[in-house]
């Protein structure tokens, strides 16, 4: 089998500060057949001087004279893409290797049924010191794993978005097929596509760090919530916002789904915990017991059921006697896990 050619759109808006070393990451790589698209939203700093320093014939760049947005400035440059693979890149964000692309190709080049293939990644911030290496959202995969479509599906109803999209390789002829991103899912941008990408093919992961992934309060998934040590924790409006995305995409392929309400169950007990899991960082360090049962009320007006499941009232009574006494007695810390379906 050949090697699949791969574009790296890079959309970007006054980003001049990270944008060349994201360029001189994509540059560097060692894939034979490489061109990076550079979607300039209307940037009034000094972007069109950093692309015009790469004097390389892969660069192709294409600025917008006014601001379209996020989606629309990468759907413009998505459809001119004739390769087979497409990746969209952060411009805040680098790859970590320089065999970081020829990694991610390969598996799409020997694996026809994977649309798609994604890696764990490194924290950087906004100078680029590390804060944390080998991160993944996939909640547990532990290797190279290959996911059937639908497991994908089951185990992102079970958790959230378990792709970090500067370290995802897409089939072009599948992210056209599945239409990409959809202003519908904002925010957050990702997961709505990734959902339907699974109903065509399969998802594969490698467990290896590929892209630095900087996290930095001006960047777009900031304002899914503060940071934490892992990436970004969600707040009340976003945990929201993620559900009905999944259940926006159910309802939507209900016919191609038939196990719709199993999955409408399992995505309410994931948007339960990620509640419980807000109450509970947002009560840290000192855990008393007013903030406490505030952030329990706040997210109990969200989901009632939540209130009587054993780890709010494990969460309220470690506000009380101590989250160490607390887990000595049940056994489990204090806020951990969600019960019910």
């Amino acid at each position: 089998m050949g090697t699949g050619s791969v574009t790296v759109v890079v959309p970007t808006r006054n980003r001049a500060r990270w944008l060349r070393s994201c360029l001189a990451s994509v540059l560097g790589q060692t894939h034979p057949r490489l061109e990076v698209v550079v979607a300039d939203n209307a940037s009034t700093d000094d972007t069109a001087d950093v692309v015009a320093a790469f004097d390389d014939p892969r660069v192709r760049y294409l600025r917008r004279p006014t601001d379209l947005g996020l989606i629309e400035s990468f759907a413009r440059a998505a459809a001119g893409v004739d390769s087979d693979y497409l990746l969209l890149l952060g411009d805040d964000d680098l790859f970590a290797s320089p065999d970081a692309v020829a990694t991610l190709a390969s598996v799409l080049d020997a694996r026809p049924s994977v649309g798609m293939v994604h890696s764990a990644f490194d924290l950087v911030d906004g100078d680029g010191a590390l804060l944390r290496r080998d991160v993944d959202w996939t909640d547990g995969l532990t290797a190279d794993t290959d996911e059937p479509g639908r497991v994908f599906l089951e185990r992102t109803m079970r958790s959230s978005c378990r792709v970090c999209s500067s370290t995802a390789l897409v089939r072009t002829d599948v992210g056209a097929a599945v239409g990409w991103f959809h202003p519908a899912d904002l925010p957050p941008i990702d997961l709505g596509m990734w959902l339907r990408l699974s109903l065509l093919a399969d998802v594969a992961f490698v467990r290896r760090s590929l892209v630095s992934y900087r996290i930095h309060g001006t960047s777009h998934s900031a304002a899914l919530g503060p940071v934490v040590e892992d990436g970004y924790v969600l707040g009340p409006e976003l945990i929201d916002r993620v559900h009905e995305v999944k259940l926006a995409f159910l309802e939507e392929h209900r016919g191609e789904v038939p196990d719709a309400g199993r999955l409408r169950r399992l995505a309410a007990r994931r948007r339960r915990q990620e509640l419980l899991t807000y109450a509970r960082r947002c009560t840290l360090p000192e855990r008393r017991f007013g903030p406490t049962a505030r952030a329990l009320a706040l997210v109990g007006r969200r989901a009632p059921a939540l209130l009587l499941d054993r780890g709010a009232w494990k969460l309220l009574g470690g506000s009380v006697i101590g989250p160490g006494l607390v887990e000595r007695v049940t056994g489990t810390p204090d806020g951990a896990g969600v019960g019910g379906s």
